[in-house]
């Protein structure tokens, strides 16, 4: 099946002195994904990346089936496999062969200051093509059958951090896929549209988890939330907050 669904990218991909990743299979697979014959040079340089940030190997496993392996997610823009770095399993983000993003680079640095605010995965290393990171052990918020007020005050935390991080996470209005409950907090992923930008990663989390639970921005938080994007006031944020989990049990 394998050889059938990309037997070029096989052979073209073959000799490649670039051990170890080469030397798998699926690795080859997912750093030709989707393959297309004119993107050679482009299999080439996402498996130099790969070997060049010291992953060791990339491992068919995960809840999506692709039709030569497994991986733990599967985006327009990249590809998320399990894969061993420095003797301990990771998360591997490759950016597909058509994706119209032209590196990871920015989104590496993005992440790694997410994390070093400490919402989101440790970054191990970035190249154009590759982020090796943390595997994320957690719930995507949309698992989730039902809010909490715990729920929300860690997703809450987490997003006014990232605010004050100066970070704005464009996709965070819709959380559902963004954001994981783990034990310890809300972890944040994906930050490969975000950029640099203050105070509004808790206003547009906040519409979100009401409008979920059926419940219209009152005019007062509005306004709150209004004045919150004029400057992160902690104050601010703590009367938010509490304002939001007054609607939850």
């Amino acid at each position: 099946m394998v050889e059938e669904y990309c037997r070029g990218c096989l052979e073209a991909s073959a000799g490649l002195a670039l051990n170890p990743v080469p030397d798998s299979v699926f690795s080859r697979m997912a750093a030709c994904f989707p393959w297309n014959g004119s993107k050679l040079e482009m299999c080439r340089t996402v498996l130099r990346d790969l070997v060049g940030c010291g992953v060791e190997s990339l491992v068919s496993w995960g809840s999506i089936t692709l039709p030569w392996g497994r991986v733990l997610g599967k985006g327009h823009a990249s590809i998320v496999s399990l894969g061993y770095y420095d003797n301990r399993i990771v998360a591997v983000k490759i950016r597909r062969t058509d994706s119209k993003h032209k590196s990871f680079q920015s989104e590496g640095i993005l992440q790694e200051s997410a994390w070093r605010a400490g919402v989101a995965p440790r970054v191990y290393c970035y190249r154009d093509n590759v982020i090796v990171m943390d595997l994320l052990e957690g719930i995507p918020l949309g698992d989730l059958p039902v809010l909490t007020k715990g729920d929300v005050s860690v997703i809450l935390s987490s997003a006014y951090a990232l605010d004050k991080a100066g970070i704005h996470h464009h996709e965070i209005s819709r959380p559902w896929k963004h954001v994981y409950l783990t034990d310890a907090n809300a972890v944040i992923i994906d930050f490969g549209s975000s950029s640099y930008g203050y105070c509004r990663n808790l206003p547009s989390i906040t519409g979100s988890l009401l409008r979920r639970v059926g419940i219209e921005i009152s005019e007062s938080l509005k306004s709150l939330l209004s004045t919150y994007k004029h400057g992160c006031n902690s104050r601010l944020y703590l009367s938010i907050r509490d304002f939001v989990l007054g609607y939850f049990n």
